[in-house]
């Protein structure tokens, strides 16, 4: 799609009550960083443009400082009230955001579901649709809600506010809402939203806006595409077989043993660290460290405490597996370490410490049951055992799930608890079918992939976002495996 000129772009006003999480949102669902960001009041003292040109979707968000006074500002409007010098200062923001408004195509009306609608939101409402422009009400922040909420009233407390939002909005004339968290960016939600903002506009720049639409839906289709196929390169790293070649004078094997072992980690820590770095970019413009390509464990002496070396540690019992289990312990921290250092060098929003401890588990805890057979004095053929592939392949859509649903209200870096709530729901997810990821090929695992990430699109906020183990989530249809993320 060709670039139009900035005046030709949809002006979307952003607006709401101060203290909404305006700006927040724009970042989410522009998945950049734009603008100041604070818990405090009028943050955004002045009216920002951002060009949104993201994925083939051209149009303008304008922020807005959030409404104090709106009321006043209506009164004025109204003519019961004479705008003097003394007051026009009082009311700087909220004159700013009503010009905002007047200059607009559509308004997105920015709700906080922390808070009891009460009149001054009525007003602002009023003030808004006075211009004739139609609007699309956002509800934000209801994983405040979940999070402080009982299990009793997980499902009801965010529920009754949300319906309390949408009777004053449909008795002051705005019939179009949706539940989209700050802090989660919902990629079939994003689409709704966008749908609704074209049904807001009129017929010649509706239809250029449903060009845009449609270039952004194929490009949220290629991205999941995408994601899968990395997933796939990853796994298909993980399963090769490492073969070395024995020394004539190791007649026990166990240096050759040693190089395998060392081997077979290098190998999965590398394919998983490159995957966490691709994935991140595909999501996200990102700087990669430059240590990122020499992260990759050469030499694990010093972090072994127990021995001086790789092979005392592998000969100091007399059983085999056993002691190999143990070197794949003493590897998988030190691999772990490695990889949290990489990715809190600033590898995009992953948390280093729990992605570092999941790629160290996988790995320690697994290598003792690796080992394939000998097939001859001088060879020796490891592959990656099932197990570890599964955790290996649950890492991966966990963090492919969590990068496509990352908001800007959660912060920089994702939390690690989710992350460690969400690996659980993948895992179940992943596992309630018979499909034989192991062997499968690079077709079969792309589409299973693409069919399980949009299963856990489908996994309800408040199973994600309330941390505690619940063994009530259901998972969705069957007949949601078929239907196509964008």
């Amino acid at each position: 799609m060709n670039k139009i000129p900035k005046s030709e772009l949809i002006k979307i006003a952003v607006t709401g009550h101060t203290n909404t999480g305006k700006t927040t949102m724009i970042q989410t669902l522009m998945k950049q960083e734009i603008g100041e960001i604070d818990d405090r009041a009028n943050v955004t003292k002045d009216v920002q443009f951002a060009p949104y040109e993201y994925e083939g979707l051209q149009a303008v968000f304008i922020d807005t400082p959030g409404f104090q006074q709106a009321n006043t500002l209506l009164l004025i409007k109204k003519g019961k009230i004479e705008l003097d010098s003394e007051l026009e200062e009082e009311l700087e923001y909220e004159i700013k955001t009503w010009k905002a408004i007047e200059s607009s195509d559509v308004i997105l009306y920015v709700v906080s579901l922390e808070t009891v609608p009460d009149i001054s939101h009525r007003k602002e409402i009023e003030l808004i649709l006075s211009t004739k422009k139609e609007a699309v009400a956002l509800f934000n922040k209801s994983i405040s809600l979940f999070q402080v909420a009982t299990e009793s009233d997980v499902i009801a407390r965010p529920t009754t506010r949300i319906e309390q939002w949408e009777k004053v909005l449909r008795d002051s004339g705005v019939s179009k809402s949706f539940v989209f968290d700050a802090h989660w960016y919902d990629p079939e939600r994003v689409v709704d939203i966008y749908n609704a903002i074209k049904e807001c506009l009129p017929n010649d720049k509706s239809l250029l806006f449903e060009k845009g639409l449609l270039a952004f839906k194929q490009h949220q289709q290629y991205r999941v595409r995408k994601a899968c196929n990395l997933i796939f390169e990853c796994l298909d790293k993980c399963r090769q077989i490492i073969t070395v070649q024995a020394s004539e004078f190791d007649y026990n094997l166990d240096k050759s043993k040693e190089k395998a072992i060392l081997g077979i980690s290098t190998l999965i820590h590398g394919a998983v660290l490159e995957f966490i770095i691709d994935a991140s970019k595909l999501y996200y413009d990102l700087v990669v460290p430059s240590n990122a390509g020499d992260a990759v464990i050469k030499n694990p002496e010093p972090n072994i405490k127990t021995k001086t070396n790789i092979r005392e540690l592998l000969i100091s019992t007399t059983s085999t597996t056993s002691g190999l289990a143990a070197l794949g312990a003493t590897f998988g921290a030190a691999i772990g370490a490695s990889t949290s250092a990489v990715l809190a060098g600033g590898v995009g929003i992953i948390s280093g410490t729990w992605i570092g401890t999941q790629v160290g588990s996988v790995i320690g805890t697994c290598l003792g049951g690796i080992w394939g057979i000998v097939d001859s004095p001088q060879d020796i053929n490891v592959q990656i055992s099932r197990e570890a592939f599964s955790r290996i392949q649950y890492l991966c859509i966990t963090i492919i799930w969590a990068l496509s649903q990352h908001g800007y209200g959660a912060g920089k870096k994702l939390d690690e608890s989710v992350m460690a709530r969400r690996y659980d729901i993948a895992q179940k997810v992943c596992t309630a079918t018979n499909f034989d990821w192991f062997s499968a090929n690079e077709e079969q695992i792309i589409d299973q992939c693409a069919k399980n990430l949009s299963e856990l699109n489908q996994i309800p906020l408040a199973h994600i976002a309330n941390t505690e183990p619940d063994t009530n989530v259901q998972n969705p249809p069957a007949d949601n495996l078929e239907k196509e993320e964008v």
